[in-house]
């Protein structure tokens, strides 16, 4: 079992990580607050439950329900100075879903405010299995922003800013390769 951050991370076992990631702010909570880490400490990542303040869910998933996505873990050792050294690598695309509990939509956003941020995309983990139309499916999803320092080497390096879960009609356009950091 290898991991950081609060993360587990069991390689044979893809919806072990997949489902680490899938937390949110819990139902009691307002808002998450990102905490400021002195300079001399390693950078926690915006996809860690360490990185904010605030009470958290995880998503309730029936268990064997969803095909995981490929998306590649960090190194999981220590920090170095490569902004990659613990991002996961994955693929983000456009989405647009009606705000709050409807349409199949459930997107819990870390602070609310950020729902009107512009620039939003997902990275799908997980996709409901069965033989309806993918487009019906429920798709799970991390929903990320660009950083200020938008890429590195041809990839767009992306913050978590919410997480939940959509049908696939809601997501647009093409995936493309990120690094959520």
């Amino acid at each position: 079992m290898k991991g950081g951050f609060g993360v587990l991370d069991d390689g044979s076992n893809q919806g072990f990580l997949r489902r680490s990631l899938l937390w949110r702010r819990g139902e009691d909570t307002h808002h998450l607050k990102r905490i400021a880490f002195p300079n001399d400490r390693e950078h926690v990542p915006s996809w860690s439950w360490m990185s904010v303040s605030g009470g958290i869910d995880y998503l309730h998933l029936p268990w064997q329900g969803y095909d995981w996505q490929n998306i590649r873990s960090p190194p999981w050792r220590t920090s170095s100075d490569s902004v990659f050294s613990n991002a996961f690598m994955g693929k983000s695309q456009a989405f647009k879903c009606p705000r709050g509990r409807k349409h199949g939509c459930d997107i819990v956003f870390d602070d609310p405010k950020d729902c009107e941020l512009p620039e939003l995309m997902a990275i799908v983990l997980g996709i409901e299995k069965g033989s309806r139309a993918t487009e019906e499916k429920t798709h799970c999803i991390l929903v990320v922003r660009p950083k200020e320092t938008s890429s590195q080497d041809g990839i767009t390096l992306y913050e978590r800013v919410g997480a939940g879960y959509m049908p696939g009609e809601y997501l647009e356009g093409l995936p493309q390769a990120c690094a959520l950091i």
